[in-house]
């Protein structure tokens, strides 16, 4: 596994993760720490689905870039330096990812992409 290291931001810790899958873990465990259990059956993938077939409006090629960036890399500004894009960039792209997906978060975008074989 990649490296783990916290950070403040806004004055509360933050854990930095180095991919999809510590991501997910992180996920989990705070799922499990909110009392949420059965948290397998709530983010396991299903069988891949074609788009087409959900009321989602499929997410564009960079969009997708995006997304994975931010799923490996954890930060929007480590995500920007890597695609070599402004952080704002970087916000607005997951705001349409956000609306496109029809979640609040970008974890959950990272989930749903997850889930649908979109992003490893």
């Amino acid at each position: 596994m990649g490296e783990q290291r916290e950070v403040k931001d806004n004055g509360q810790k933050v854990r930095v993760v180095s991919s999809s899958h510590e991501l997910l873990k992180s996920v989990k465990d705070a799922l499990n720490r909110a009392g949420i259990q059965h948290t397998s059956q709530l983010l396991s993938r299903p069988r891949r689905k074609a788009l087409k077939d959900e009321k989602v409006r499929p997410l564009t090629n960079r969009e997708m870039k995006v997304l994975q960036t931010v799923s490996d890399l954890g930060t929007i500004a480590a995500t920007a330096q890597e695609l070599t894009i402004s952080p704002k960039t970087v916000q607005t792209h997951l705001a349409h990812i956000r609306l496109k997906t029809d979640v609040t978060t970008t974890v959950e975008a990272v989930a749903w992409a997850w889930r649908r074989g979109l992003i490893q």
